[in-house]
């Protein structure tokens, strides 16, 4: 039957496995094949659910129009009323990505301050603390606010034992870009080489590829000023 619930959680099963090896058009067309089970009669947390599922994929695949059109789908079908801890969950996710797609939009600041209410309603731990207060600070990263974020990312960066390496690795390479942005080169390039290291600890090769992207930068401004200081000096 239609909607039902063996057919949608085999459907987001599927679709999971293939968006996990990579197969992000085979789990599109599975996601429109879920969407289709959809319809007015559906309960809304599963629908938000499925919504949620649709706007991760489309996430993936760099379409970021489908991915925020489903995720404010999903944002205005779940409920905190029927599951807050899924409500915090969805909220923190969905500006997480956002915010890795480097979509700086209203909605998004809307999927932050929503994911702190929640946060704020449910408890959560240190470490969902520390990460809802991440996602706070990429938004003042990228939005230009850089001793704002610098400020907030210092406090995250003294409690990252807290975090997973990757995630203490993310932090670190926040707190270098935006020491960098705000013209602290040397306090930046500490905290780069410390995000390569726990890059490198937890797997992520191509985050220390960025964190050293981001040291070659310095190390080559450094070393341009310095000639031309000893050019001026010699002329």
């Amino acid at each position: 039957p239609k909607g039902s619930t063996l057919i949608i959680g085999a459907l987001r099963a599927l679709i999971g496995a293939l968006a996990e090896s990579g197969r992000l058009d085979e789990a599109w067309t599975y996601c429109q094949a879920m969407n289709d089970q959809m319809d007015d009669q559906s309960i809304s947390q599963l629908a938000g659910e499925v919504a949620w599922v649709i706007g991760n994929v489309a996430f993936m695949r760099h379409d970021y129009p489908e991915g925020i059109k489903y995720h404010e789908r999903a944002a205005k079908l779940l409920s905190p009323a029927n599951d807050i801890e899924l409500w915090a969950r969805f909220n923190k996710a969905s500006a997480a990505v956002r915010l890795s797609s480097g979509i700086v939009a209203p909605e998004t600041l809307s999927a932050i301050e929503r994911a702190e209410l929640a946060l704020s309603i449910v408890g959560g731990n240190k470490t969902d603390q520390l990460e809802v207060a991440f996602i706070r600070a990429r938004w003042l990263y990228l939005t230009g606010d850089i001793m704002a974020a610098v400020d907030k990312l210092r406090e995250i960066h003294a409690e990252r034992q807290a975090l997973a390496r990757h995630t203490a690795g993310e932090v670190s390479l926040l707190l270098g870009k935006s020491l960098k942005a705000a013209g602290e080169s040397e306090e930046a390039l500490v905290f780069l080489e410390e995000a390569q290291k726990e890059f490198s600890s937890a797997g992520a090769q191509d985050r220390v590829q960025q964190a050293m992207d981001a040291v070659l930068e310095i190390r080559l401004a450094q070393r341009r000023a310095a000639a031309a200081e000893a050019a001026a000096e010699a002329s």
